[in-house]
């Protein structure tokens, strides 16, 4: 049992094989939001701001990047490109109303290392990009232009923020510093260390890699970072914390569970362009009773 998050642990072959192939199979019918901006003639039709595996195809590379997509094209592609996400639940009572693959995953996590005592009441996090516009669903292009809150009944129209999710991690073409590798996620924690305690052990983040099959060179590593809470020399570039140095670097391998303090400072790796299809997992923000 974990009483309290103090370091990272990570569980391998944490699902049955059957129960692992029914949190992928949910990971390709669902539908995964960004706000994504494009101004251009090669805009229309492209679904920007919605992805669907099962619908769009498996790839690594974002769905409405064609391979005859013009440099203007990429210029003209504002905010994140490189992460959507399927937003589940805003707090823990709407959570344990929805009967989905998410529900057994985060019971099985709560009983097993939890004794039961975890919510999703940790701190959420806003869908991406979200911070940068008041009503994160408006004006958006959506397959048959059904928007989110039409489309599923747990995802309120006004809400930005939720405490679970599914991320989807797309290799990322255009805002590599102009290369073909991908953009890496910087580090970052999961929680506002000018409102949160940052010594306080009852806020964490679970991750469950959902992907039935990836091959290491695919990338999406996880990325941390040690503390240097004494140290004035390092600061974050936007955060309020010493950006200490990498201690710890965590694959992103199917069946595999990863549970953090909030307060532990991590990225992403980038996915790399050979990637056969995106990085999915679900996003767990616990807080221990």
């Amino acid at each position: 049992m974990l009483e309290n998050i103090q370091d990272v642990t990570v569980i391998d072959n944490f699902l049955s094989p059957d129960m692992l192939h029914e949190a992928y199979e949910f990971t390709q019918q669902v539908s995964y939001y960004g706000n994504v901006g494009a101004f251009s003639a090669e805009a229309n039709n492209r679904h920007f701001n919605e992805y669907i595996p099962n619908f769009h195809g498996k790839r690594s590379m974002p769905h409405y990047v064609k391979e005859n997509s013009t440099q203007e094209f990429a210029n003209n592609i504002l905010r994140n490109i490189g992460l959507c996400r399927h937003p589940l639940a805003v707090n823990h009572e709407v959570f344990t109303k929805q009967n989905t693959v998410a529900n057994k995953i985060f019971n099985k996590i709560n009983s097993d290392y939890f004794n039961n005592k975890a919510t999703v009441d940790g701190i959420a996090e806003g869908m991406p990009s979200s911070s940068l516009i008041r009503k994160p669903f408006l004006n958006r292009q959506y397959v048959d232009n059904i928007k989110p809150y039409d489309k599923y009944d747990y995802i309120p129209e006004n809400q930005t923020e939720y405490t679970v999710f599914i991320n989807c991690r797309k290799f990322e073409p255009f805002r590599a510093t102009e290369s073909a590798f991908g953009r890496t996620l910087g580090p970052h924690r999961d929680s506002n260390t000018r409102v949160y305690d940052q010594n306080d052990l009852s806020y964490c983040t679970a991750l469950f890699c959902a992907n039935d099959f990836w091959h290491p060179e695919w990338g999406g590593e996880i990325i941390f970072h040690n503390d240097l809470e004494n140290d004035d020399r390092f600061p974050h570039a936007k955060q309020n914390f010493n950006l200490g140095f990498v201690n710890r670097i965590v694959a992103h391998k199917p069946n595999r569970l990863i549970i953090f303090p909030h307060s532990s400072t991590h990225g992403l790796d980038r996915i790399k362009e050979r990637a056969e299809e995106c990085a999915f997992r679900y996003a767990f923000r616990i807080k221990i009773n």
